[in-house]
């Protein structure tokens, strides 16, 4: 009997234990008033953990705006297991009270909070677990705060903050691994934040901003989903993206109207991978279609090479099956050859090694489309392109 009554002693006080340590925090919060904000630490004083999501304000939109100015009472979280919104919070100017919030598990959404000036209070963070998506404040000026943002799972949209003028502090994320979209904010003129920026495994867009050039994007080298660059008014020069040689998607480059330097997409259209159709149209005279930017400006720059119009002689042309290719080396013995559709998709390349001065090459074309096709040939000097047409 003694042992039964110690097993049930101990059975009550497993029992009190647990049911004293779930009462620490709630599952969830949604909280619309400044009065629950303040009443969640008179009823969870030891909370520093939420297992599941965080919301702060008024959803969906047609709900009263919240009078919620102070997180102060929210100070003791360090982890929220889901998401953490905070919508349309009209009367909140900072995030003072999320200072010690190192882990966020799901999205954070920070929409439509029109007094909010700056993020400085969540320099504790280190990773969300979803989307980031810092939209619709017309007051917020820096993104300073998330410094020591690493990770981020899902998508980054920075949209419609009228007064956003940089992003720096977000020098420490490496891989997007979804999309990255940078949109209508009109007083940001430049990407620097950006700068250790290496792969995106989304889709990047920027549209509606005043960037005048990518500068800060010098080593982003994989885009895995398709490129948006359009109506940007104030982009002159696609300087900063020489390192980018794989596109999984579609490239679009449209409605730039300053836009007249696009020699940093040479490599890129010429020997990178695209893997969808490219647009280029709209833009200012230089960057207009693929054929002005590969002929002209960015062929005659491009990694110190010299263009020639007698590096490669074509025929027959237009040609059904069998392109020739005369082709003079030029002090090298190598030589590569890249074929791309009106589209300016690498259709066919070929690498030559070994070569003599003077060589004829054949290239067999007839898995290719018939239409216009560009024919660029490269050695270790010198570049030279030419305009062949396909028929059936």
């Amino acid at each position: 009997m003694a042992d039964l009554n110690t097993k049930l002693l101990c059975l009550a006080a497993l029992v009190l234990c647990s049911s004293f340590l779930l009462a620490q925090c709630p599952l969830a919060l949604n909280l619309k008033t400044q009065q629950e904000v303040d009443e969640f630490i008179l009823d969870y004083p030891n909370c520093k953990s939420i297992n599941g999501g965080v919301i702060l304000g008024a959803t969906p939109p047609n709900e009263p705006r919240s009078n919620i100015h102070n997180l102060t009472p929210l100070s003791n979280l360090i982890r929220i297991n889901g998401h953490l919104i905070l919508w349309r919070l009209d009367s909140l100017e900072s995030l003072d009270g999320l200072d010690s919030l190192k882990f966020i598990g799901g999205d954070l959404f920070l929409r439509w909070n029109s007094k909010l000036r700056t993020l400085n209070n969540l320099n504790s963070l280190d990773t969300i677990g979803g989307n980031l998506a810092i939209q619709g404040h017309n007051n917020l000026i820096s993104v300073y705060g998330l410094r020591n943002l690493r990770y981020v799972q899902d998508d980054l949209d920075i949209s419609l903050n009228d007064s956003l003028t940089t992003l720096a502090g977000l020098e420490n994320l490496e891989i997007v691994n979804g999309s990255l979209r940078i949109q209508r904010s009109p007083l940001l003129t430049n990407l620097l934040g950006l700068e250790n920026l290496v792969k995106i495994k989304g889709n990047l867009r920027i549209s509606e901003s005043s960037i005048e050039n990518f500068n800060e994007l010098n080593n982003l080298k994989n885009i895995m989903g398709h490129v948006t660059i359009q109506n940007n008014l104030n982009l002159k020069s696609l300087v900063g993206i020489e390192s980018l040689d794989n596109v999984g998607g579609e490239f679009n480059l449209q409605r730039n109207d300053s836009l007249t330097d696009c020699h940093s997409i040479c490599k890129l259209l010429t020997q990178g991978y695209i893997g969808g159709v490219v647009t280029i149209d709209s833009n200012a005279v230089g960057c207009n279609s693929i054929q002005s930017i590969v002929v002209e400006p960015c062929v005659s720059i491009t990694d110190d090479k010299n263009i020639t119009s007698s590096l490669i002689e074509i025929f027959p042309n237009p040609v059904t099956s069998i392109l020739h290719l005369r082709a003079k080396t030029q002090n090298s013995n190598s030589m590569d050859i890249a074929l791309l559709n009106s589209l300016g998709v690498v259709v066919h390349s070929e690498k030559y090694q070994n070569l003599n001065t003077l060589v004829t090459l054949q290239i067999d074309i007839t898995h290719l489309k018939p239409g216009m096709h560009f024919v660029l040939a490269s050695n270790k000097y010198y570049w030279s392109t030419e305009t062949i047409i396909i028929t059936e």
